[in-house]
């Protein structure tokens, strides 16, 4: 018997176009593994885009799926898809890691240089996984077809040349990225006034950030001015970088909230 998805059922309690948009691409994937009984895999979704798909998929029968980002802390991952009479094992991996080296000691680059130097060579942000700043070099993990190209074709970041080489994922070791704490005062938790105070701009301008669809939290594009985030939430802000708001921490003489957030230095 030929199983046929209700894609529009499946996403209708999605509000936000993008998202329905990349989930019905994916539905379109199972649709093809249903009906072909083969392998397929998405492009990197981000862990808001994966919650949202695990959703779907948990109620689909006949299909087995699993995801990977290479590294256990991976946050932007493949997700494949399967007939359920295959295991994880069974499945062939489509992604690589590349170490890329340079000069840059006297040049500061971070995560926005690497990302937008790849970028430039026409990949889009689907076909890029997590890239790690660590001591000894930057690893950027990618879909596997893009490989060679990218070991070709990038010749610079920032000005400077680098080198670049494929890189064993089980020889990687996963480091943190560096952070500073900061303990500020805001009037609410409203995520305007947090975004206010984390990176010392107007709340206007915060305001007209989230207006504008420049603000995420937990991944999630968020349109509220007054959505309060929780506790150890990612919030990301186009142009001005990442922060980790923690938690509030006390309040002040003069009933302000003294949260603590985490600023990444790259």
């Amino acid at each position: 018997m030929t199983i046929i998805l209700d894609k529009s059922r499946l996403v209708s309690h999605i509000n936000d176009d993008e998202l329905r948009l990349t989930l019905t691409k994916s539905l379109d994937l199972v649709e093809s593994v249903i009906k072909n009984y083969e392998i397929r895999h998405t492009k990197f979704l981000n862990p808001y885009e994966l919650k949202n798909l695990i959703s779907i998929l948990k109620r689909i029968d006949t299909i087995s799926y699993h995801e990977s980002g290479g590294y256990d802390k991976a946050e932007r991952k493949i997700m494949y898809i399967y007939p359920d009479y295959f295991s994880p094992e069974d499945i062939k991996s489509e992604i690589s890691m590349i170490k890329i080296t340079g000069n840059f000691k006297y040049r500061e680059v971070g995560h926005r240089d690497y990302l937008g130097s790849i970028m430039s060579l026409g990949l889009s942000r689907e076909n890029i996984g997590d890239i790690c700043i660590n001591d000894d070099g930057v690893y950027v993990i990618l879909q596997e077809t893009f490989k060679d190209y990218l070991i070709f074709n990038m010749e610079k970041i920032a000005n400077v040349r680098v080198q670049k080489t494929e890189y064993d994922f089980a020889d990687f070791r996963y480091v943190e990225p560096e952070y500073t704490q900061h303990s500020v005062s805001v009037s609410s938790l409203r995520l305007d006034a947090v975004l206010s105070a984390a990176f010392d701009i107007s709340r206007e301008k915060s305001q007209n950030l989230i207006k504008n669809e420049n603000v995420k939290v937990d991944y999630e594009m968020i349109k509220s001015s007054a959505k309060a985030p929780s506790p150890e939430s990612i919030i990301s802000v186009k142009g001005y970088g990442r922060i980790i708001f923690v938690d509030e921490i006390s309040l002040t003489k003069k009933n302000k909230i003294r949260i603590l957030i985490k600023k990444y230095r790259k």
